[in-house]
């Protein structure tokens, strides 16, 4: 017993799962992903996909044992390690003049896309109608294409096939992208 419980502290190797945004995972799984697979041949991970919100309550409760996630909430259980930025806002095409001015394109279950709402709401800039969609990669390829603005992370709208510009004077928010694990595995050395 003595000997396992060393080795899970000081080999990279075991079953863990990791958390994250489907979109935040295409940015940051590539950068590192394959380097950790070989260079720990006796490591297995597994990727759960879901908002950040749901990713950090699934940590918190043993069900995945670390996620990436954006703007989380500080918790007693969790190891908060911020990892990058990123800043949300309005998107619109390259091609300003086939862009839909009346439509958004949004996922209304993202904090970031209710908070701009709120400031849009402050502004006077409104919306005729809302096309939804929990897909960030679809909302950009449907702002790309001219169907109205999207509510973006702006590394998502960089991704985007077609070029898609910052609509002017619009509401922002920043983002933290941090890495969460609960405070207990902080010396397990696969963490």
């Amino acid at each position: 017993l003595r000997e396992g419980a060393r080795s899970a502290v000081q080999d990279v190797g075991g079953v863990y799962s990791i958390g994250c945004h489907p979109s935040m995972a295409r940015n940051i799984f590539r950068l590192f992903m394959g380097d950790l697979l070989a260079q720990y041949p006796n490591l297995e991970v597994t990727l759960k996909h879901d908002v950040s919100r749901r990713v950090a309550e699934d940590v918190i409760s043993l069900r995945t044992d670390m996620g990436i996630v954006v703007n989380p909430v500080p918790h007693p259980d969790l190891i908060i390690t911020p990892l990058t930025q990123d800043e949300v806002t309005l998107w619109q095409s390259a091609d300003m003049d086939k862009t839909n001015r009346d439509v958004l394109i949004c996922d209304p279950d993202l904090l970031q896309t209710q908070e701009i709402q709120r400031k849009l709401a402050k502004t006077g800039l409104t919306f005729r109608r809302t096309l939804v969609s929990s897909n960030l990669e679809v909302i950009a390829e449907l702002t790309a294409s001219g169907c109205g603005c999207g509510i973006l992370p702006s590394k998502v709208a960089a991704r985007a096939m077609s070029k898609l510009t910052r609509l002017p004077k619009a509401p922002a928010v920043t983002d933290r992208h941090c890495l969460i694990y609960r405070a207990e595995n902080k010396n397990i050395q696969s963490i």
